[in-house]
């Protein structure tokens, strides 16, 4: 397992007790293991920065400075394409916007939408039901 992989496997393994506390190590470890990070590693690390970023910190600008550090590596990992989609996808949404997602494969499209929808929920913009729906929190009285 390489340096990165080792970061991500500690971050998601705190993430849900401690959200800040996975993004600091994320944002100290990322710069020194990029370089001899392999390309999975490298898009597990994106999963974990919109995961964590987006999902559970709704935090727009972190998530934006994290993918500005990992998009360089995409020179030498051109799979790491998609994955920088559907984060910038994932932005749009947090944010409100609809951004185009028919570059996107299929189950890209649907996995752009699920951290947006934890991160809206946290600020209170929708609600999440059973199911895995989410309606804009103006339709819901409950």
């Amino acid at each position: 397992m390489d340096g990165l992989a080792s970061l991500i496997d500690r971050a998601f393994a705190i993430h849900a007790q401690d959200a800040a506390g996975a993004a600091a190590l994320i944002e100290q470890g990322l710069p020194a293991t990029l370089a001899q990070a392999d390309s999975g590693a490298l898009e597990s690390a994106l999963r974990a920065i919109e995961h964590i970023g987006i999902g559970h910190l709704a935090d727009a600008d972190w998530v934006g400075r994290m993918m500005a550090l990992v998009a360089p590596q995409q020179a030498r990992a051109p799979s790491l394409a998609v994955s920088m989609a559907r984060g910038e996808a994932a932005l749009a949404l947090l944010a409100g916007g609809m951004p185009d997602l028919t570059p996107l494969p299929p189950a890209e499209r649907v996995r752009a939408h699920a951290n947006p929808a934890l991160g809206r929920a946290r600020q209170g913009l929708c609600k999440l039901l059973a199911g895995g729906f989410v309606l804009p929190a103006q339709f819901t009285a409950f």
